[in-house]
C-alpha cells in the first residue's frame, strides 16, 4: 500500500505538466497576471466563474489532447508528437544481445524494456544475464532483433505509461 501511494503522489506531481505537454488549446490563460491555482476555484460548477468557461483543456488521462493518444492492455501505449518531443523519446534497434543500461525499467520485481511496435510503446519484460560497464545483456521472447527500443526519456515514457493505466483523471490547466 505504502508503494501505491508513492506512486500515486509521484503521478500526481507529474500529471499536470505531462498533461500539459499536448494541450492543443489556448494557454494564454496561465500568462494571465494574478493567475493563481492555489486561489481560485477550479471545480467550480459554473465554469466561467473559474475563468475556464469556453476553452478546451486536457483532461488527463488518456486521448486526442493529451501526452497519450491512445492506450491498450496488449499493444501498450502511443503518445503525441509534442509529447515525444518534450520527453525526448529516442529508440535504437535491438542488436539481439544487449542494451543499455538506460533502456532497463525496473519495476516491482521484474525488468523490462519499451518497445516501438507501430506507433505503440511496449514495456516488454525481459531477463539480464550479464551488465558491463554501460551494458546490460538480456534475452527476452517478445524481442527480435531488429525491434526498437526506447533509448532516452524512459522514465518519463514510464510515467505516461503509468498514468495512463491508472484509471485516475488528473486536473490539468
Amino acid at each position: 500500500m505504502k508503494h501505491k501511494f508513492f506512486i500515486s503522489s509521484f503521478l500526481f506531481l507529474l500529471s499536470a505538466p505531462l498533461h500539459n505537454l499536448l494541450a492543443e488549446g489556448d494557454d494564454s490563460h496561465h500568462a494571465e497576471a494574478g493567475h493563481d491555482h492555489e486561489k481560485h476555484d477550479e471545480h467550480a460548477e459554473d465554469k466561467s466563474e473559474s475563468g475556464h468557461g469556453d476553452e478546451e483543456e486536457s483532461t488527463g488521462g488518456v486521448g486526442p489532447n493529451n501526452a497519450v493518444t491512445a492506450a491498450d492492455e496488449h499493444d501498450g501505449i502511443k503518445l503525441s508528437e509534442k509529447a515525444i518531443q518534450t520527453i525526448g523519446l529516442k529508440t535504437e534497434s535491438w542488436n539481439g544481445k544487449s542494451v543499455s543500461g538506460q533502456t532497463i525499467v525496473y519495476h516491482q520485481d521484474k525488468t523490462s524494456v519499451y518497445r516501438l511496435k507501430d506507433g505503440w510503446y511496449k514495456l516488454v519484460p525481459v531477463t539480464i544475464i550479464s551488465k558491463t560497464d554501460n551494458l546490460v545483456h538480456i534475452t527476452a521472447t517478445e524481442l527480435v532483433s531488429g525491434d526498437l527500443i526506447a533509448t532516452s526519456g524512459v522514465g518519463l515514457l514510464r510515467v505516461a505509461d503509468l498514468d495512463a493505466f491508472s484509471g485516475e483523471v488528473g486536473h490539468s490547466h
